[in-house]
């Protein structure tokens, strides 16, 4: 994939805000590859929601806006919407970079496969409130960019992605996922603890992706579950 965005690390956000809109005149693409699975998950709140495989290039800025509000939800920046909205533009490059590569084509960062999964609103389609990327590297499978936008949290978006990203890595045939989390982000730790993440003491898999996600925040530990999950 051409050069993306910063990178945040899998368990970094469960953040976001605001109203997201799809991008008009982009059109419709068919899958690449394997065809997506749709998910349908009870909300404790609300009505069922699904999660799906980020096909359409429509929706790429809606998911592109979510990371950089999450990305920047904490700053205090004077210009922060500046900078949230020169983040979400590089977001939406790499995404539409993604979705444009060839089938067998690897991804910016050394993956064989990289899919975006998101989770749509009650509105309409256009409405994603959560997303994460799920990457294929040989024989294990990364998840990253985690965001959860902040009307929708609390609400089990986080581990309906995480479920279904881990159905995914499942059906390439691998045994387990890996993500990192930043100590102190206790609510992603209290996510993945809840679906059976543990340390992971795997050095080297730690220096591979730190080597292919640079912007890793220090003390970011590498997690992992066994599939299927807990």
């Amino acid at each position: 994939m051409a050069h993306a965005a910063t990178r945040t690390p899998a368990t970094a956000v469960q953040r976001g805000s605001a109203t997201r809109h799809r991008r008009t005149g982009a059109p419709t693409r068919p899958r690449l590859g394997a065809s997506s699975t749709t998910h349908t998950i009870k909300w404790r709140l609300s009505s069922a929601k699904r999660v799906a495989e980020l096909d359409d290039e429509g929706l790429a800025w809606s998911v592109a806006q979510l990371r950089a509000e999450a990305y920047f939800e904490e700053s205090t920046n004077r210009f922060k919407k500046s900078l949230e909205r020169k983040y979400a533009q590089r977001e939406e490059e790499a995404l539409l970079a993604h979705l444009r590569l060839k089938p067998g084509a690897k991804c910016w960062d050394g993956s064989n496969v990289k899919v975006c999964l998101l989770v749509h609103g009650d509105q309409s389609n256009d409405d994603v409130i959560g997303a994460l990327d799920v990457s294929l590297r040989d024989d294990w499978v990364y998840l990253d960019n985690v965001c959860v936008s902040e009307e929708a949290r609390r609400r089990g978006v986080a581990s309906a992605l995480v479920r279904a990203a881990a159905e995914k890595a499942a059906g390439w045939g691998v045994h387990a996922v890996y993500a990192h989390v930043v100590k102190g982000n206790t609510p992603a730790e209290a996510c993945y603890a809840r679906l059976g993440f543990v340390d992971s003491n795997d050095e080297a898999r730690h220096t591979v992706i730190a080597r292919a996600l640079p912007h890793l925040p220090p003390g970011a530990r590498l997690i992992q579950a066994d599939l299927p999950l807990s």
